[in-house]
């Protein structure tokens, strides 16, 4: 199953996003009483909304790259499985019974009309 690949996961956007942050925010907090620092207070919040909307971002990317690499594993293994069960018994699907006809034995433990397997792998009747 061949799929467009998602863009890989990354937290540089919102690492830069926080850094921005910490600074605006320490403006903030300084000691200058201008609408400077005002300002710097709201553009402290506009980066926090921007590393968070990037931190979803990669987080979506993240769960993507997940999905597709837990698809991708799963034809893996189905592969290899079905190569294993061709090695081991000759028949692609796995296992391959062939039921022979043999002598019906009669066993009590089976009521009187029923057809079934014995414990011994022969036929009861």
């Amino acid at each position: 199953m061949k799929t467009v690949p998602p863009t890989p996961a990354t937290l540089g956007p919102a690492h830069a996003a926080v850094v921005r942050a910490v600074e605006e925010l320490a403006a903030w907090h300084g000691p200058d009483p201008s609408g400077a620092r005002v300002r710097a207070g709201h553009d402290a919040i506009t980066a926090i909304d921007t590393a968070l909307r990037a931190l979803y971002d990669a987080r979506a990317a993240l769960v993507t790259e997940i999905h597709a690499d837990n698809v991708e594993r799963a034809a893996r293994v189905d592969e290899l499985l079905a190569r294993v069960r061709a090695e081991r018994f000759g028949h692609p699907d796995g296992f391959a019974y062939t039921r022979e006809p043999e002598e019906f034995v009669a066993d009590e433990s089976v009521p009187p009309g029923v057809e079934g397997w014995r414990v011994d792998g022969r036929n009861a009747r």
